[in-house]
């Protein structure tokens, strides 16, 4: 066939090329026959302008020509799509051509019968993204091959066994597979670029080499299949990435991944997976006999009959690499031994013997046999038949563990169910959980049981260190905790807290040691508390005395005085809330103990009771002199007045200080103030009661009451002189009380008390008042200063506090207290028309502040004193409306504070006049 002579021109370039080898091509051939075609394009282009799509052929020989450097035998292009080059046609004839060189531009399809050829070097280079250069091979050979730029080849077996002993992928696609029952057998295939390789059914590669892109395998088969990088498919269609339907995924020999991923859907892989630092995912249906990898990422949906995984050597390392260093498994793994790996077992996932080593394991499927040798382990779900806990941490938090076993480590239950638990050692956290049976064989153990966690039954064998944080729950049945004691064993129990109660003058054996075998409350074991803590005091203890705290265990080989040693002891804190407190003396084992009577039911009502007078004082004065200026106001600008009424109902937020108590008492007082006024010639008379409901809370039902009261009153005032710019004032008020008051109380949680407290008050002061008027045309605006002295007083009833279960019994026989207080307080007034707006503030001082409380707790009398409030201040203000009828109304807002209290109050006095 006759070339373009630009193309002839290549020919020259033949001379630089160097004697080829028998075997393989030489390097000269090679770098000559694949030699980038760019130039070669732009040569034919220039000689055709409008040429797009085109492709080019040339062949050389290697043997004639000058000095046997080869002979160019034919060359040439073409235009036409679909077109199969015969290269018999066109003078190759030789089976020792030295190479062939197939150039495509654009988008024609190029059909290249090779049959019965000997190729040293194959070169096919396509420039554009379409169009297929189709490789026809039968009883051919090719020495060395390459696919460059932008081709897409395909190598078809149409008959008889063919070999390529390399092949280079440098371009898009390369597809090698069989026709008409042909064999092609590569010896060396290398994936080097971007672009992809597939193989199909009668091709066989000795080596396989992944450099980057991807390469899908949907049949035939690879000796040794090394990936260094780019992605690996097996059994997958390369158009749609789904598994193929064309060939049953082939076989692999040997694999070995340096980095790139592998990921399998169909075939098999008979050899091992040998993975260091890439990435394996096994599909649905595949299945792998064996792994070992070291780092990496492992995905597993398929079958793994063994794998063997080592991550980083350093833990540091390992805990730092938790994305790149896993094993997630929805599958199944018959075996696999972790080092340092982190396995997510998950789904459908199963696991039939897995052994961890400082790696972690993340649990919600199943696992049938579990040896943690170190590192971490979340069961969160699913279910492991049998554990074997030798070190590390192991945490429960879901699912079901069958038979558990522990020889080290640390375990945390949190809120599960364990039927048996047996220890060799180690540690335990049961935080809210549950075991029916612990069973600690020998070796030093560690538990710690939190949060309302109970451990039903315990029993305790060996000569180790025991440490057990808290007595409650643990053995637990009617306040008592048992622990049983292998016979023959001499454990030593050291318990951070012991809760006891006390008995008389003692503590009761809540710590009960008994043999396992015999049940005998007689053992060889040994006990220490850190803490022993009185959660309960029996109502026959003499509060006052010493409380010996020898007999807190029964059972121990060192029972008894002098031998159980208690290196601390106290009351609980509910009970220290309650009042409780004492002095514990190492020496003789005992504690002194006493009662804060500010705290007990009489001391808190009685605080929050003498607050709530001195407030209430406050507050009705303040209330009554407003009152007692609306009257005036219409007796002056009516003179025929006979008499007048108000009503004021009210509602406040308080908040109260409590001694020796850290928190605030909240309350709400909600009442209604009424009464009515009288005129005489140069005086007013007032008479008023009020009825009020309180409900105030300490925190943690320490002390809850709810109160009634009910007060009556009246106020005198007389005018002592009188001018054109004010009136000065002189009065008495003299005011009574009734409390019923509802206490309730529960100092340790299920016992709760109650009692009924009655209480009578009063409040007598005598006072001088002006009003100065600073608009002298109308009266409209004025200030009225007040001041005034008073005292106070109350009787508290004496009560019990009763209930069904009682921690202790607390009574108070009659108790009195009494203040003297001076007050002083300011109002500013401003009306116009039948609007008026007032501002006002006083305070009252406390002369004495210093009350005695009492209370006797099982018989013994308790006094102690607490300090009121110093001083209550109020600010307030209200907004009028002045009815020239004899109709006031008023809404007003105070703010009252003092040392030991403070309040929101608002407010709405109705007035009428007749």
């Amino acid at each position: 066939m006759s070339s373009k002579k630009p193309l002839l021109s290549l020919a020259c370039i033949l001379a630089l090329s160097t004697t080829i080898n028998a075997q393989k091509p030489s390097d000269a051939l090679i770098r000559f026959g694949t030699t980038h075609p760019n130039n070669f394009f732009s040569t034919y282009r220039d000689s055709s302008k409008s040429m797009q799509n085109f492709w080019i052929y040339e062949a050389y020989n290697d043997t004639g020509g000058a000095g046997g450097r080869g002979q160019h035998i034919t060359s040439g292009a073409r235009t036409n799509n679909g077109h199969t080059l015969q290269l018999s046609s066109v003078g190759i004839n030789s089976n020792s051509s030295s190479y062939v060189r197939l150039i495509t531009k654009g988008t024609l399809n190029v059909n290249e019968d090779l049959s019965n050829k000997t190729i040293q070097v194959h070169y096919s280079f396509r420039e554009g993204n379409s169009g297929w250069t189709n490789h026809m091979l039968n009883n051919t050979t090719i020495k060395y091959a390459k696919v460059d730029n932008k081709a897409q080849s395909e190598y078809k077996a149409n008959g008889g066994t063919s070999t390529i002993d390399e092949l280079h992928n440098e371009a898009t696609r390369v597809v090698l597979k069989k026709a008409n029952g042909g064999t092609i057998n590569v010896t060396t295939l290398n994936q080097n670029s971007n672009g992809s390789t597939e193989i199909y059914d009668g091709v066989n590669v000795t080596n396989a080499n992944v450099n980057s892109g991807k390469f899908y395998q949907q049949g035939g088969t690879i000796a040794t299949l090394t990936i260094k990088n780019g992605e690996f498919k097996q059994g997958y269609q390369a158009n749609n990435n789904a598994i193929s339907n064309d060939g049953d995924g082939g076989t692999i020999t040997n694999l070995t991944i340096d980095n790139g991923t592998f990921t399998k859907a169909k075939g098999s892989v008979t050899g091992t997976i040998t993975n260091t630092n890439g990435n394996i995912n096994n599909m649905g249906n595949s299945s792998i006999n064996t792994i070992t990898s070291t780092n990496g990422n492992i995905t597993n949906a398929g079958t793994i009959t063994s794998l063997t995984y080592t991550a980083a050597p350093t833990t540091k390392a390992i805990q730092t690499k938790a994305s790149t260093d896993s094993i997630t498994n929805t599958g199944t793994i018959t075996t696999l031994t972790n080092d340092g790996g982190h396995i997510t077992n998950s789904g459908n996932g199963n696991i039939t013997n897995l052994t961890n080593s400082n790696g972690n394991v993340n649990n919600s499927a199943n696992i049938q046999t579990y040896t943690q040798e170190s590192g971490n382990t979340m069961q969160s779900g699913g279910t492991i038949q049998t554990l074997t806990q030798k070190g590390g941490s192991f945490t429960y938090q879901g699912g079901t563990i069958g038979s558990l076993k522990q020889e080290g480590g640390s375990f945390n239950n949190l809120q599960q169910n364990i039927s048996l638990f047996t220890t060799q050692g180690g540690s335990l956290n049961n935080i809210q959980g549950t075991i029916e049976n612990l069973k600690i064989t020998s070796g030093d153990f560690e538990l710690n049981n939190m949060q309302q966690g109970r451990i039903a039954n315990i029993e305790i064998g060996g000569n180790g260190k025991i440490n057990i944080n808290d007595n409650m729950n643990i053995g637990y049945n009617n306040g008592i905790s048992t622990f049983r004691i292998a016979n023959g064993a001499a454990p030593t129990l050291n318990f951070g807290e012991v809760r006891t109660a006390t008995t008389a003058q003692e503590t009761y054996a809540t710590v009960k040691l008994v043999d396992s075998t015999s049940n005998a409350n007689t053992t060889q074991a040994r006990v220490a508390i850190d803490k022993l803590t009185i959660a309960l005091v029996s109502e026959d203890t003499q509060i006052g005395k010493s409380v010996s705290l020898a007999n807190s265990v029964s059972g121990a080989a060192n029972t008894g005085v002098g031998n159980v040693y208690v290196k601390s002891a106290d009351f609980s804190q509910d009970l220290k809330q309650s009042g409780f407190y004492g002095k514990f003396n190492a020496q003789t084992q005992t504690i002194d103990t006493r009662f804060n009577a500010n705290l007990g039911a009489a001391g808190l009502f009685s605080q929050a009771f003498i607050n709530q007078l001195g407030r209430r004082s406050l507050l009705f004065d303040s209330f009554l002199n407003e009152a007692s200026r609306a009257s005036l106001r219409y007796k002056r600008t009516q003179p025929d007045t006979n008499f007048d009424i108000f009503v004021r109902p009210y509602y406040s937020k308080i908040k109260t200080d409590l001694a020796d108590i850290p928190e605030k008492a909240d309350g709400t007082s909600s009442g209604i103030l009424a009464g009515g006024h009288t005129y005489f010639d140069n005086s007013l008379l007032m008479l008023y009661g009020a009825v009020e409901k309180n409900k105030t809370h300490l925190a943690d039902d320490v002390f809850n009451f709810d109160s009634d009261t009910f007060l009556l009153g009246s106020k005198y005032s007389i005018e002592l002189a009188q001018s054109h710019i004010g009136q000065l004032f002189g009065g008495v008020d003299i005011r009574g009380s009734y409390t019923k008051a509802d206490l309730e109380r529960e100092p340790v949680s299920g016992f709760k008390s109650q009692g009924d407290a009655k209480n009578y008050a009063y409040d007598a002061r005598v006072f001088l008042a002006s009003i100065i008027y600073y608009n002298l045309q109308d009266h409209s605006q004025y200030l009225t200063p007040q001041i005034g002295i008073g005292h106070t007083g109350a009787k508290l009833k004496g009560f019990d506090m009763k209930g069904n279960k009682l921690a202790y019994k607390e009574s108070l026989d009659d108790m009195t207290y009494g203040i003297t207080y001076a007050t002083a307080s300011l109002n500013w007034f401003k009306r116009k028309d039948n609007v008026a707006i007032q501002l006002d503030g006083g305070v009252r001082v406390n002369l004495n502040n210093e009350i005695d409380t009492q209370t006797r707790i099982n018989g013994q009398n308790f006094t102690n004193h607490f300090e009121t409030s110093k001083y209550y201040s109020q600010l307030g203000g209200a907004f009028m409306w002045i009815n020239p009828y004899g109709v006031d109304v008023s809404l007003g807002y105070k703010f009252l504070f003092g040392e030991s209290a403070t309040s929101h109050t608002a407010s709405l006095r109705l007035h009428k006049t007749f």
